[in-house]
C-alpha cells in the first residue's frame, strides 16, 4: 500500500465511532485514494494488486437486502454509484493491458455490461440492469449518470473519492462543473451553442423529466460563471463518445 493510502485509511480510523464509514467504503476508499489521478486510473496497478479489488467487490457483495432497506436515499444511490464504478474497475484490471472496456474478455467475451458479475443482494446481475432497474428507474435522479463511471475517456470522470450519502449531492454537483468544463466539452458563447458528452444524448428522457429538457437541466447545473441564465437560448451538440480505456498509462492518440 502506497503512503496515499495509508494516509486515508489513518483520517478514516480518526473518525467518532458514529461516523465510522462501512467496510466497503473503506475498501473502495483506498482503491482510489491510490489508483485514481484526475480522472485517470492506474490500471497497471490494480492489476498488480488484483487482491485488494476483488476484496473490495466482495465487501459490496456482502451488504443484504435487510441492511440495505435500512439506509437513506443518499446512502443506497451512494453505495450503487460505488457499486458500479468499482466493478467496472474490477473487469478491465482483470483483463488489463486492454485498450478499452469492450476489449475485456477477449474476442468472444461479449458486451462486459451485460456480464453477470455484480452480487446484489444474493442475486447476480449485470452493470447495465444495475443502472437501468436499481439507480435510474428506482431513484429517478439523472445526475447519478454524471457519476457513474464507465471506463471510458469519453463516460464521467472517476472521483478519487468514494461518494458519500453525506455529500452525493454536493459531489454530483461538482462532478457536473468538472464534466462541462473538460474539453472537448465547453460553451462556445459566440455561437451560443454548447458542446456536451453523449451521455446527455443517451439518456436525454430521462434529463427532461427531471427539468422539462437537456437544456435546462444543463442550464441549472453549469458553472455560474458562464452567466447562461443571462444568454439566453441556446443549441446543445453532442460530443462523440470516446471508448479508449481511462488509462493514466496510456497517452493520447
Amino acid at each position: 500500500m502506497t503512503f496515499r493510502g495509508l494516509l486515508y485509511l489513518l483520517l478514516l480510523s480518526a473518525l467518532p465511532a458514529f461516523a465510522q464509514p462501512a467496510e466497503f467504503e473503506v475498501k473502495y476508499g483506498g482503491l482510489l485514494s491510490e489508483f485514481v489521478r484526475d480522472g485517470k486510473v492506474d490500471y497497471a496497478g490494480l492489476s498488480s494488486d488484483f487482491g485488494r479489488v476483488e476484496e473490495c467487490i466482495q465487501s459490496f457483495a456482502d451488504v443484504s437486502a435487510r441492511e440495505f432497506d435500512g439506509w437513506t436515499v443518499p446512502r443506497r444511490l451512494a453505495y450503487l454509484i460505488n457499486y458500479y464504478n468499482c466493478t467496472v474497475l474490477s473487469i478491465v484490471a482483470k483483463s488489463y493491458p486492454i485498450t478499452s472496456i469492450r476489449k475485456a474478455g477477449g474476442w468472444f467475451g461479449g458486451d462486459p455490461y451485460d456480464w453477470r458479475v455484480v452480487q446484489l443482494f444474493g442475486r447476480s446481475t449485470t452493470l447495465n440492469i444495475l443502472q437501468r432497474n436499481y439507480i435510474l428507474r428506482d431513484y429517478a435522479e439523472p445526475g447519478a449518470l454524471l457519476a457513474i463511471c464507465q471506463g471510458a475517456r469519453g463516460s464521467p470522470p472517476l472521483r478519487g473519492e468514494p461518494y458519500t450519502s453525506d455529500r452525493l449531492y454536493d459531489q454530483i454537483a461538482d462532478q457536473a462543473r468538472i464534466i462541462l468544463q473538460t474539453p472537448p466539452n465547453g460553451i462556445d458563447r459566440d455561437r451560443k451553442r454548447m458542446y456536451v458528452p453523449n451521455v446527455f444524448r443517451l439518456y436525454a428522457n430521462d434529463f427532461a423529466r427531471n427539468s422539462g429538457s437537456v437544456e435546462e437541466y444543463i442550464r441549472r447545473i453549469s458553472p455560474k460563471e458562464w452567466g447562461l441564465d443571462e444568454m439566453g437560448r441556446f443549441s446543445v451538440s453532442y460530443n462523440k463518445f470516446d471508448w479508449r480505456l481511462n488509462d493514466a498509462g496510456q497517452h493520447d492518440k
